[in-house]
């Protein structure tokens, strides 16, 4: 088991894994998601205790997530933007990809797909946008829709 620091940086706390290999100002520090950030005044508040498997989870996703180059949130996964999108260099977080898969849809009729092999996105009957299906109410006839757009059609009942 190795053993790392636990970091208080502006209230938040991280575990630090060391300094990035590619731009040595910042640190790998991960709080659930993969973080790349200056530590500055960090404060150590304990250490954490890891196996080989789980630095190997955290690394990995290091290597498959990141920052998305879209939207700039955090994501564990992110891959290579669709063609109708194409930046060199960066990478896309599914939120985007299913954004953009409603919006090229409805504008052009092309659908680029979905984000990936186990993706459950599907298209709400309602506002027409992409998502996850754990997001999503089916409707008595079957078609998804989303809770946002259920829980304002209860609110407009009177």
């Amino acid at each position: 088991m190795a053993v790392y620091n636990l970091l208080r940086v502006e209230d938040r706390l991280y575990i630090h894994l060391g300094a990035d290999e590619h731009d040595p100002v910042y640190q790998l520090a991960y709080d659930g998601l993969p973080n790349r950030i200056e530590i500055g005044e960090a404060e150590v508040v304990g250490t954490v205790e890891m196996s080989p498997e789980q630095l190997e989870k955290i690394r990995a996703e290091y290597e498959n997530g990141g920052e998305c180059g879209w939207c700039g949130e955090i994501a564990a996964k992110l891959r290579h933007p669709h063609l109708y999108d194409f930046a060199p260099g960066e990478k896309m977080c599914k939120s985007c990809w299913n954004h953009d898969r409603g919006v090229y849809l409805g504008s052009y009729g092309d659908d680029i797909g979905p984000y990936d092999e186990s993706d459950d996105s599907k298209q709400c009957v309602v506002c027409r946008q992409f998502r996850e299906g754990k997001k999503l109410v089916t409707l008595d006839n079957g078609d998804p829709e989303c809770e946002e757009c259920a829980q304002h059609m209860n609110d407009a009942r009177p």
